[in-house]
């Protein structure tokens, strides 16, 4: 999985939400009418700012498909990436990791 030259430092420094704001701002924004696949964003931008934790093809493959994975030690809210990157947001609890949204089809 590629680093993203937006990200500082994965779970250790993520981005701030004063750096969020400096990479979205109204000139960013297009009307409904104008949204097409090329217009869009990648989603890695719109996560940048969580921690990240990765996973192999058999974690991947679990979560995409609800089941939990062993804890991931994060606090709070994080991206999950597997093999072919982005995958899911997901939050420890109740000792197990558990997604609360898939972002990708599995």
């Amino acid at each position: 999985e590629a680093e993203l030259p937006y990200q500082r430092g994965g779970p250790e420094n993520p981005m701030t939400a004063a750096d969020l704001r400096a990479k979205f701002d109204a000139s960013d924004a297009i009307l409904i009418s104008e949204v097409t696949p090329e217009a869009l964003r990648p989603m890695e931008i719109a996560v940048a700012g969580y921690p990240r934790r990765s996973v192999d093809e058999a974690g991947a493959r679990a979560l995409v498909h609800g089941k939990p994975l062993a804890p991931g030690g994060i606090d709070g809210v994080y991206a999950v990436y597997g093999p072919d990157g982005l995958l899911a947001m997901a939050e420890d609890r109740e000792g197990e990791a558990r997604s609360l949204c898939v972002l990708t089809q599995g």
